[in-house]
């Protein structure tokens, strides 16, 4: 009987141990959804985007180099002025007034960097009820030795398709749509310092910018000056990827794009132009090939371009034809925006997100009291574990450095992987090991104490007692002391740690004991929240030069997701059990790797 018991709670932690691999899994793998692409029959009968048909204009786009002053960068003009004068013939053919302007043909001569004026700057405008126009910018200069199918082919065909589906639809837009395709980014962002001289650009309010931060993948709203459009996007896009990291990362890489200059104030970059209203949206990922002959077309799908166009689409739409959002002069820092796994997105005043911190804080700290006052557990375990939850990230990002000198001279080998810790697995090792550690001084202390019948159940409490103050405390300082947005992460956490505790106040249900629906709901939680959002900073930072960004980023919010896993690991009763469940985890979280390649 005593065996069938043992073999019963072995297969139920293995279940166990199988399902939160299997969340981790999951949450990999619905970030990486791409949409399928829609052909033009598909896509006009529901209203939707074609990928399909855009990925085809890519095509040509990115058969050559394209930089400015070679042969292709003519055609690729002569390309796009050929699409925009047939876009203007169906919409007059619609009722509606759509003009093609440009100020010149680009030239075959490599001087054109000397010129003041870079040739080559060619947009469409069609005339809505309204002068307010809403303007979506996206160069078509590549970097040479690039087929720049990423940046910006891609972003150049998404305009062109989503300006043939609003003059598809045969209404007059409120406000009208310009689609600026200009040449020049790549020497100094030369088309769109162009365009904020030119008097039609008096009449636009919003700019949409589109760009190429890497090759292929999803694409993500990264930056925005404006609380308004940010909230807009997230509420009518389709796959709403968005995240507030965009601004640090750029000055990270000491990157720019056209958003520079339609959104700068006045004084900046020597600008005597108003700020505009602007969004940046891009890829992002596959970094390593980006400005190099790898950004082609082979390492962007259609799905990639249905992605991003179905997004614009959706939120050009809304800015046209609804009644319009209301303006908002907030500062880039003063907003909180982002994602859950690119299905929803949240958008805030960052007022907001200091005051969730503060609210959950107070709520977490107060249900330690409350779970104080129900099990009772020592206030002497309490602050010892408590110190653990303090010591646990600095093991583990001491133990990365230890176990990861491999790493430095191998870079090269591990650059773009999906997920970085399973390739430098040190951060991993370290967390096994101070978990160990922390279940021998348990085992020991218990059996110095066996006498008194000291329960695990006193440990348990504890420890989920101190990891949730742990979390509160981490939560107020951050949101606190920190005015970047990108500390909601932190608020996430607490929130994550807090909701798991109220499970762990549930009685068991379906033999699933409360320690183990506090594990599933907190570490279910924690890879929504901080897995997702270490993965596509890693796939940002794929240079050389920035390794130790992903390495760093990763150890952390990894370290942050195993947390909520050590009141579970710690309650087994067997260290070999436990060390199973450990490398049982570790295994599935490589395969999945291994297998998202």
């Amino acid at each position: 009987m005593t065996i069938q018991v043992e073999v019963k709670k072995y297969r139920a932690h293995l279940i166990l141990a199988l399902f939160l691999g299997f969340i981790f899994a999951l949450v990999v793998c619905l970030r990486d959804r791409l949409p399928t692409a829609l052909s033009k029959e598909e896509a006009d009968m529901n209203d939707e985007f074609s990928g399909i048909l855009a990925y085809e204009d890519l095509k040509f786009i990115a058969s050559d180099f394209h930089h400015v002053g070679s042969e292709h960068n003519l055609a690729v003009f002569l390309f796009i002025q050929e699409k925009l004068l047939h876009l203007s013939s169906e919409a007059k053919k619609l009722g509606l007034s759509m003009t093609v302007m440009y100020n010149k043909q680009p030239k075959l001569t490599p001087d054109n960097e000397d010129e003041s004026e870079i040739p080559g700057q060619i947009f469409g405008l069609l005339e809505g009820q309204t002068k307010d126009t809403i303007m979506i910018s996206a160069h078509y200069d590549s970097v040479e030795k690039s087929f720049g199918a990423s940046d910006n082919g891609a972003g150049v065909t998404v305009a062109l398709e989503v300006m043939r589906k609003v003059i598809r639809g045969g209404k007059k837009p409120k406000k009208s749509l310009m689609i600026f395709l200009n040449n020049g980014e790549e020497i100094g962002l030369r088309g769109s310092k162009w365009m904020v001289n030119q008097t039609v650009y008096e009449r636009v309010t919003r700019v949409i910018n589109l760009e190429g931060g890497g090759t292929g993948g999803r694409a993500i709203l990264f930056r925005t000056n404006s609380f308004s459009m940010a909230a807009a996007y997230a509420q009518v896009a389709p796959y709403p990827h968005m995240n507030i990291f965009g601004e640090i990362v750029m000055q990270r890489l000491g990157s720019y794009t056209d958003y520079e200059v339609y959104a700068a104030k006045m004084g900046k970059m020597g600008s005597t132009w108003e700020a505009r209203e602007c969004v940046d949206i891009a890829f992002y990922e596959g970094r390593i090939h980006y400005h190099t002959e790898n950004d082609s077309l082979e390492n962007i799908s259609s799905g990639s371009v249905q992605h991003m166009g179905s997004n614009v689409y959706k939120f050009t739409k809304h800015l046209i034809f609804e009644e319009g959002t209301v303006s908002n002069e907030s500062d880039p820092k003063n907003l909180t925006y982002y994602d859950f796994l690119g299905d929803t997105a949240a958008v805030y005043a960052v007022e907001v997100k200091t005051t969730l911190a503060l609210v959950f804080g107070c709520l977490s700290l107060s249900l330690v009291g409350v779970l104080w006052k129900k099990t009772k557990f020592g206030f002497g375990k309490y602050i010892i574990y408590l110190t653990l939850c303090v010591l646990f990230p600095i093991f583990s990002l001491l133990s990365t450095f230890l176990f990861n000198i491999h790493s430095y001279s191998a870079v090269n080998a591990t650059i773009g992987h999906k997920v970085t810790w399973t390739y430098h697995w040190g951060s991993f090792v370290g967390m096994i090991l101070f978990v160990l550690f922390i279940k021998l001084c348990i085992e020991i202390y218990r059996s110095k104490k066996i006498k008194e019948e000291i329960s695990w159940n006193d440990h348990e409490s504890a420890v989920i007692a101190a990891l949730l103050t742990f979390s509160a405390i981490i939560s107020m300082a951050t949101n606190l002391l920190i005015e970047n947005g990108l500390v909601y992460l932190t608020c996430n956490f607490n929130i994550a740690l807090f909701s798991g505790t109220l499970f762990y106040f549930m009685p068991k249900i379906y033999h699933v004991s409360p320690l183990e629906s506090y594990t599933l709901m907190s570490y279910s939680l924690t890879c929504v929240a901080l897995i997702d959002m270490a993965i596509t900073l890693q796939r940002v930072f794929t240079m050389p030069f920035l390794f130790m960004a992903p390495l760093l980023v990763t150890w952390l919010f990894h370290t942050f997701s195993f947390m909520p896993l050590i009141p579970y690991l710690l309650g087994l009763k067997h260290t070999r059990r436990f060390m199973y469940s450990l490398l049982g985890l570790h295994v599935i979280m490589i395969l999945v790797t291994l297998f998202s390649l």
